[in-house]
């Protein structure tokens, strides 16, 4: 189990990486690259937009952990200052 710091700063690690313009950008090129090559796949194709399906799920997935990473992050500050200080 991590402690809050450790919690801290994986969430800040991840907020770092989803914040930089160039991974964003990279996100971002690869899904449209994804689903550019879904739609003009042809109709026999369904292996090939299997494929491209499976793609897309998982780079969502992907940035979805970084996401959760830093929502616990904030989880852990919010809970920090609810604690009162004696």
């Amino acid at each position: 189990m991590m402690t809050a710091q450790e919690r801290r700063a994986r969430a800040n690690a991840a907020r770092r990486i989803l914040d930089d313009p160039l991974v964003a950008e990279t996100f971002s090129a690869l899904e449209r690259e994804y689903l550019k090559r879904w739609v003009e796949s042809g109709f026999a194709d369904r292996d090939g937009r299997e494929e491209l399906h499976r793609y897309v799920h998982v780079l969502r997935q992907f940035r979805a952990q970084f996401e959760a990473m830093v929502a616990d992050g904030d989880v852990v500050e919010h809970q920090a200052a609810q604690r009162p200080v004696i």
